[in-house]
């Protein structure tokens, strides 16, 4: 994955050995669990009206409207800074008819899935924590999907929104046993080696059985699934939307991991490696990830107290290495 379609190889991550097969059983109780959320139904409607690719920018406005919540979501994203639309929107049919199909698709599941799923089940490990990683590799996704220049942003935003989705689905199953495994795992590119570990199955399948269970396309339910694996999926264009999502989860622990000064060497090498990206591309990529993150989070109820900045981040970074940069060739982003 890199720009003009370039064929140059992934970036090395973490990834689940394939020597272990799934443990089919527990995806099968994952598949069947009854206290798992089901697709919302107009949710269900705007995926199966836009796959058939049989209908009109009033049919769709008019299944949206069939969620007043939802339509609202949707005008208020409209008028958000993330689109810079040159006049307000004032009606949901002129927010489909300026947003365009795929968009309207993507805002409807997303607020959608996270409304329901916020408000869901035992919460064994830090779920604010889990929807803030999300939300910042969705926005992520979106910037490196653009960079990359070969495939549908709004596609991308998505997959990465949903690709952990298996955790909810893994702590629905398992409960205490695996918040445990939440809280033991050193770090989330690590997350997966040790679910396989304990369990036979990482919260990427989970994803994956979702995805097939709720109908996704193929682009979407590949990228929920192999995140943490992009390499074995043998579809070169499948391949690409599971890269994205890896890289965007790695933008997104730079934020929320911990770990600044790695997190921001490891972007910047991988940004190099797969978009031939400068660090000082790379920091502005990300100083945009931050911003358009912080304007996405109150339209999906995701409180941000204690989130900062990439500028506040980078020079953390560089107070921790004790050196004017995190690693060579960085730089101070421009605010």
């Amino acid at each position: 994955m890199s720009q003009r379609g370039d064929q140059r190889a992934a970036p090395a991550l973490p990834e689940v050995a394939d020597a272990q097969p799934c443990d089919a059983r527990l995806l099968s109780l994952v598949r069947n669990c009854p206290s798992l959320p089901s697709l919302p139904t107009v949710a269900m409607e705007v995926l199966e009206m836009t796959r058939k690719g049989k209908f009109n920018m009033r049919d769709l406005a008019a299944v949206v409207s069939k969620d007043p919540a939802l339509a609202a979501k949707i005008l208020q994203a409209a008028n958000s800074s993330l689109y810079g639309l040159p006049q307000a929107v004032a009606s949901l049919r002129a927010a489909v008819v300026l947003l365009g199909e795929r968009t309207i698709k993507t805002l409807a599941i997303s607020f959608s899935l996270t409304g329901v799923l916020s408000r869901y089940g035992p919460r064994g490990f830090d779920r604010m924590a889990y929807w803030r990683r999300s939300l910042y590799a969705a926005t992520a996704a979106q910037e490196v999907a653009a960079a990359a220049g070969n495939v549908p942003v709004e596609g991308c935003f998505l997959a990465a929104l949903l690709m952990d989705i298996g955790m909810l689905a893994l702590e629905a199953v398992l409960g205490a046993n695996y918040a445990d495994v939440v809280r033991r795992a050193a770090t989330h590119a690590g997350l997966a080696a040790v679910e396989t570990r304990e369990f036979g199955v990482s919260h990427a399948d989970a994803s994956g059985v979702l995805a097939e269970k709720w109908n996704f396309p193929p682009t979407l339910a590949v990228a929920m699934s192999h995140h943490h694996q992009p390499r074995n999926v043998a579809d070169r264009r499948l391949r690409t939307y599971a890269e994205i999502a890896a890289l965007a989860g790695r933008c997104a622990d730079v934020f929320v991991g911990g770990r600044p000064a790695e997190s921001i060497a490891e972007i910047r090498a991988a940004c190099t490696e797969t978009l031939r990206m400068s660090p000082i591309a790379c920091d502005a990529m990300l100083v945009e990830v931050g911003r358009r993150t912080m304007d996405l989070a109150p339209i999906f109820a995701i409180p941000m107290d204690g989130q900062t900045t990439y500028e506040v981040l980078l020079r953390q970074a560089q107070l921790d290495r004790g050196t004017p940069d995190p690693v060579p060739g960085a730089h101070e982003p421009a605010a």
